[in-house]
């Protein structure tokens, strides 16, 4: 997860964490706003093999999987 928040704001793309649990592993920046939870696409990162069944998967990442998500 942290790496895909650094790599969005290396490239410019805002990217936030919906969980405010989170900010023990994060900076309050990284934890999205309720507009952003409202407007945004939300995405699931998922360990292999774990993929909740039907998900939408949109990357395969080394590590994680990547799928669309509902909040």
């Amino acid at each position: 997860m942290t790496g895909v928040l650094v790599q969005a704001e290396r490239t410019g793309v805002r990217a936030c964490v919906a969980d405010p649990g989170w900010q023990f592993m994060v900076t309050s920046q990284f934890i999205c706003t309720p507009a952003e939870l409202a407007e945004g696409k939300n995405f699931q990162l998922n360990v292999p093999g774990q993929v909740p069944r039907g998900s939408r998967v949109e990357v395969r990442l080394r590590r994680a999987i990547v799928t669309a998500a509902g909040i």
